[in-house]
């Protein structure tokens, strides 16, 4: 399942968050889309950074009575879960209690402001302060998640 992932789309999609806070806005008219933009590729990273989690824990994962399941009862993969079914997941088997308070509700936030892509419907589009923020706390979550990956066993024979 790891081989399968996409490491050099993630790498561009990071590039891509710093290019939208850090490329000045050239006109008003422009900055809904660019926050638009800058809370979707964010969300991207954040759904990415979880499954990636869940399949280096796949055994783990898959063995969960809290894991995904379709209407049909089968375990979705982790490759296959949108940002919700992941933050739910994380809150019932991943997550410590003293994890959940801040990581839990700060993925809801970031979702929420990520699905203010669907134009059709009003949504919060949060402010250049909330985004940057975000992405800080987003570093933090790497870290962390980092520290919670199993270390690859090598076999150099």
């Amino acid at each position: 399942l790891l081989s399968q992932v996409r490491l050099d789309s993630f790498g561009s999609l990071a590039t891509c968050l710093d290019l939208t806070i850090l490329t000045p806005i050239r006109s008003k008219k422009e900055e809904p889309a660019r926050l638009i933009l800058g809370w979707a590729n964010l969300g991207s990273l954040l759904e990415c950074t979880l499954q990636i989690f869940l399949a280096a824990w796949l055994r783990d994962y898959l063995k969960d009575s809290n894991a995904h399941k379709n209407k049909k009862g089968a375990i979705v993969l982790p490759q296959d879960l949108s940002l919700e079914p992941l933050r739910v997941f994380f809150d019932k088997s991943i997550w410590t209690e003293e994890q959940k308070q801040p990581w839990s509700p700060w993925i809801l936030e970031v979702q929420q402001h990520r699905n203010a892509i669907h134009a059709l419907k009003p949504r919060s589009l949060g402010t250049w302060q909330e985004l940057e923020s975000a992405v800080r706390q987003y570093f933090e979550l790497l870290f962390m998640i980092n520290g919670m990956l199993p270390y690859p066993d090598f076999d150099y024979d």
